[in-house]
C-alpha cells in the first residue's frame, strides 16, 4: 500500500521515515510492515541492475510468468478506482504515479496474471527461484503472537501467512488509492488459491478464510 509518502522523491521518502526514532522495537524481536522499506528495495533494485526497479522485475518476473497485464499504470481496458465515504457515496480517485514510494504497491494487474502469480508461488510455474526457496518463504519469520491463543496471522519471506484452524495460508494482501485486493493460497497437498479485486478503498475483510 502507498501511503502518506506518496509522490515524493528518495531522499525526501528516507529523511521523513528514516530518523532516529525510525525503529519501532529492538532489532530482531518483532516485526514491523514497511512501506519504506520497499521504496529502498526498488531503488537498490535499479542500483544493482542498472535499471528501472520495474524493468527488473519486468525482466526476471513478470516476463517469464507471461504476467503482461502487470504494468505500473493502467493499460486499456481497466477499472475505475473509487473510495467509499462515510455517507456511502462513492467518489473516483484518480490515478497516479507514486514516484519513489511506486515500488510497495503501484502495480495494476489482471485474474488472468494473479493466476500465474499464484501457480509460480506454489511451485508450479518456472524455475526462477529454487523449490527449497518457495518453501522458505513460506515459514513463519514473525507471528502475531496473542497469549493463550494460536497464532493466526504472521510474515515469511515477501509473503503474508495465516492459520485458521490448523490450515495455513499464505499470500499477500495490497492496496493503492481506490482499490483493495488479497491473495490466500492453500499450504500442503491439494493447495487451491482464492483472490479478491475490488475497485473500493473498503468492502471485504482481509483475514483468514472462515
Amino acid at each position: 500500500m502507498v501511503g502518506a509518502n506518496a509522490w515524493l522523491p528518495l531522499a525526501d521518502v528516507a529523511d521523513s521515515s528514516l530518523g532516529e526514532d525510525a525503529a519501532r522495537f529492538r532489532p530482531g524481536r518483532r516485526h514491523h510492515y514497511s512501506n519504506v522499506g520497499y521504496a529502498l528495495l526498488g531503488a537498490l533494485l535499479t542500483a544493482q541492475h542498472g535499471l528501472p526497479w520495474y524493468d527488473v522485475i519486468a525482466r526476471d518476473l513478470l516476463g517469464p510468468l507471461g504476467m503482461g497485464r502487470t504494468t505500473t499504470r493502467p493499460q486499456r481496458p481497466h477499472a475505475a478506482g473509487y473510495a467509499v465515504h462515510p455517507t456511502r457515496r462513492s467518489a473516483g480517485r484518480p490515478e497516479h504515479d507514486a514516484g519513489a514510494m511506486a515500488p510497495a504497491g503501484q502495480l495494476w494487474t489482471s485474474v488472468g496474471d494473479l493466476a500465474a502469480l499464484a501457480i509460480f508461488l506454489s511451485g508450479g510455474g518456472p524455475g526462477i527461484l529454487a523449490e527449497t526457496t518457495l518453501v522458505e518463504m513460506r515459514e513463519p519469520i514473525a507471528i502475531n503472537d496473542v497469549p493463550e491463543q494460536p497464532w493466526a496471522a504472521g510474515y515469511g519471506m515477501g509473503l503474508q501467512l495465516w492459520n485458521s484452524a490448523g490450515q495455513r495460508y499464505y499470500g499477500h494482501t495490497g492496496s493503492m488509492p481506490g482499490f483493495i485486493a488479497i491473495m490466500q493460497i492453500t499450504d500442503g497437498p491439494g493447495a487451491d488459491t482464492r483472490f479478491v479485486m475490488c475497485n473500493s478503498t473498503t468492502g471485504f475483510s482481509t483475514g483468514a478464510r472462515q
